[in-house]
């Protein structure tokens, strides 16, 4: 079974990423574990930093009973968003190259090709940049490094608290 998160692709609401993966799975894994062709166990692999299955997996869902999550890091805040405390600009690409892209077609905006992520960086602060303004407004929240973003990807993996075998993929 394949799944997009919310947002992307072929799935419906709003993209805003880490915010809505742990209900959105957890209604996924009792989804899957329901169905008639299910063993009623779920073992979910992916990437996406491994959101799709650390969020969910805090809740210890019943029929969660392994998971493989791929493009992953032990400290979703330090090893990837900040360093040190200050926003790495790393994530940059994927906002400008594929989220702002994304949600511009989803809003019927004619795209040629991919957007220019030196054109960006060109417009400093980045907070003030028109598109990340107006199609990735996610990425302001990161950039000025809000409590409830910072919560999230702080509490993203603990995998102390779970009791499942867990194969990280890089």
């Amino acid at each position: 079974m394949i799944q997009d998160v919310r947002g992307r692709y072929a799935s419906e609401g709003e993209f805003y990423p880490l915010i809505h993966e742990t209900h959105d799975g957890l209604d996924t894994f009792a989804w899957a574990a329901s169905q008639l062709w299910s063993s009623e166990i779920v073992g979910p692999s992916g990437d996406y930093l491994g959101a799709t299955q650390w969020l969910p997996a805090r809740e210890s869902p019943s029929a969660l009973r392994a998971m493989v999550p791929s493009v992953t890091f032990s400290d979703m805040c330090a090893g990837c968003v900040y360093q040190g405390g200050a926003k790495v600009l790393h994530d940059l690409r994927w906002v400008v190259e594929d989220i702002i892209s994304a949600e511009m077609r989803r809003r019927g905006v004619q795209v040629d090709g991919r957007l220019d992520l030196e054109s960006a960086l060109a417009e400093i602060p980045l907070a003030s940049h028109p598109l990340i303004r107006q199609y990735a407004l996610s990425y302001l929240d990161w950039l000025s490094h809000r409590t409830a973003v910072n919560r999230v990807f702080h509490d993203a993996a603990r995998p102390s608290r779970l009791i499942l075998p867990i194969i990280r993929r890089r």
